[in-house]
């Protein structure tokens, strides 16, 4: 899909690149650029930047960067297009149609249509199925819960659905597209969800995306899941968000399964939604952040629980979420609770919710006897290294003081080694940092451009002739008769110089966005480069000494291949420049 590049300059115009960064990562200001944790690699020490003069990013770590576009693209995993429309969608604009793209959107409508005619089906088994009814009643769920969900049953038998949606006009092929079909190995047809409730997968538009199914028994695996389609991306999905976005609460309650996210809204709390089945992604965190500030974590108070709850407290953390921690006492999980204590209570137990650091500090007490002196330097021990993660000293000094009122001692004793450990913590990461960082630019920018060490001279001198052009499009017919991309020695800059030089003969400027021929790799390369614009002062002759810089490193390189010894090469190049 060819998208006019008018099109695209006025959608990056009507882009905040700090308000869409600022949704995934936690920014704060240095001068007048903003800095934060790198979505795209782990680290501890911010290397990430927003450059919001020029409204784009580059991380000094793994090197990726680029302009809102590239950004959208690596953030959320989509294509150049998708991005275009994600962002486009964000400001309201409509993205240009072409032929590709309308083929692409028939695709995703029929799937969708597919889904909503496969969902109907499931209902209507549901009501002729009356243990899975049974079943469904035996967790307490009403009527009219179970048709606002939509719930439903897959009947047992290989292709009781297939043979439905052929009847209804789709193929075999269409049907295991939407992934309610998979084929064996003898290429048989046969239906993905078998003796299962299903829940259907709703996204925030309304549309069936996909489906969730559960055995009536204990056999395995108990819950199935839709695979991914066009349509569907489990690591980027979550269940009833299209309930839970449209309460006021400004809070969203995080719970692990279907029927804990059914039974809370029957109970009131629509603002409940769960994962599909799997932990919680990056991605689905970031998408929390744009219909909350606040998320209670409901997770089962078992140890798989706390150990998942304590990995999704930091994602949620991470895309800027404040996170709180529900105590399930007498109960595995809301479901349990609610049928057990009935909402009212649940409702006072969400007003008494811990924050985060505070969870973390109890439970590092369960199993210590706080009265004896080897348990309380083991709790205080645990403690420090809890604050220690804390970034805001306000917040350190808050949470010591009531460690240290509850247990007697000084807070200065335990601030003391909180920021000891910090300080420690911190050194080790930034050691780590440079060793990932390493490795890192040995896999990012040495495999995106391989021959940027072997002919570092040549490649520096290209780059610069790359970030003045990039500024001055006016210089490439003096460029152009001097230079072509085939004199550039790595095939990398080769690459951008042409497109660059087809954006300019076209009577456009180079733009990030122009690149859309590259990989997100390949255009976080480039921002790097592009970076570097400020070390020059931007004036011909600068260009003219750039181009003869390359022309002597491909003389010297012409000269090296014919076995000159380094008098030869000097006297060669000596009188290479006396004939020029």
């Amino acid at each position: 899909m060819a998208i006019p590049q008018s099109f695209i300059e006025e959608l990056k115009s009507r882009v905040e690149i700090e308000d869409l960064i600022g949704g995934y990562v936690k920014l704060r200001r240095q001068g007048s650029n903003l800095t934060g944790l790198c979505p795209f690699h782990s680290e501890k020490s911010p290397s990430f930047t927003v450059f919001v003069g020029s409204q784009s990013y580059y991380c000094f770590g793994c090197h990726a960067g680029g302009d809102a576009i590239n950004f959208v693209r690596a953030v959320e995993h989509l294509d150049y297009v998708d991005a275009v429309k994600f962002l486009a969608d964000r400001v309201g604009m409509t993205v240009p149609q072409e032929e590709g793209a309308r083929e692409n959107a028939a695709q995703r409508a029929d799937i969708l249509e597919l889904n909503k005619t496969a969902a109907r089906w499931f209902h209507e088994q549901l009501r002729k199925t009356p243990q899975a009814v049974r079943y469904l009643s035996g967790r307490g769920l009403s009527e009219k819960t179970i048709l606002h969900f939509g719930l439903g049953y897959a009947p047992e038998g290989w292709d009781n659905l297939l043979r439905h949606l052929e009847q209804k006009g789709y193929t075999k092929p269409d049907v295991k597209r939407a992934g309610l079909a998979a084929v064996n190995q003898g290429g048989r047809y046969y239906d993905y969800f078998r003796g299962r409730i299903m829940f259907p997968i709703i996204d925030v538009r309304g549309n069936v995306v996909g489906f969730g199914g559960r055995v009536l028994d204990d056999s395995k695996p108990k819950y199935l899941n839709s695979p991914d389609t066009p349509v569907f991306k489990k690591s980027r999905s979550l269940f009833s968000l299209c309930n839970a976005k449209g309460t006021r609460e400004g809070q969203l309650i995080l719970a692990e399964g279907y029927l804990d996210v059914i039974s809370l809204y029957q109970a009131g709390f629509a603002q409940a939604v769960a994962t599909l089945g799997t932990a919680l992604t990056s991605e689905q965190a970031r998408l929390m952040n744009r219909y909350a500030k606040e998320v209670v974590i409901a997770y089962d108070m078992d140890e798989a629980g706390r150990r998942a709850t304590q990995r999704a407290s930091e994602l949620l953390t991470a895309a800027g979420l404040k996170v709180r921690v529900l105590r399930l006492d007498g109960a595995k999980d809301p479901d349990e609770y609610l049928r057990t204590h009935g909402p009212e209570r649940l409702r006072a137990q969400l007003s008494r919710t811990e924050g985060y650091v505070e969870y973390r500090l109890s439970q590092a007490a369960v199993g210590l006897d706080l009265q004896d002196a080897a348990g309380k330097v083991s709790y205080l021990k645990e403690a420090a290294a809890i604050l220690s993660q804390l970034d805001s000293p306000v917040e350190r000094d808050v949470y010591a003081g009531r460690v240290a009122a509850q247990l007697g001692v000084e807070k200065d004793n335990l601030l003391t080694e909180a920021n000891r450990l910090r300080k420690s913590d911190r050194k080790k990461a930034q050691q780590q940092d440079i060793v990932q960082q390493q490795r890192l630019l040995r896999s990012g920018v040495g495999r995106v451009d391989p021959d940027r060490a072997r002919h570092l001279r040549a490649s520096r001198a290209e780059e610069g002739i790359l970030c003045l052009l990039y500024d001055h499009p006016d210089y490439y017919d003096e460029l152009s008769k001097e230079l072509s991309p085939d004199d550039f020695v790595t095939p990398f800059h080769r690459r951008v110089l042409v497109s660059m030089a087809n954006a300019i003969e076209m009577g456009e400027r180079p733009d990030l966005s122009g690149f859309r021929e590259f990989s997100i790799e390949e255009i976080g390369v480039i921002q790097g480069i592009l970076l570097r614009r400020e070390r020059f002062s931007g004036t011909r002759e600068e260009l003219r000494e750039l181009m003869e810089t390359l022309q002597q490193e491909r003389r010297r390189g012409a000269a090296l291949q014919h076995g000159m010894d380094d008098e030869e090469l000097r006297r060669y190049l000596q009188s290479m420049g006396q004939r020029k």
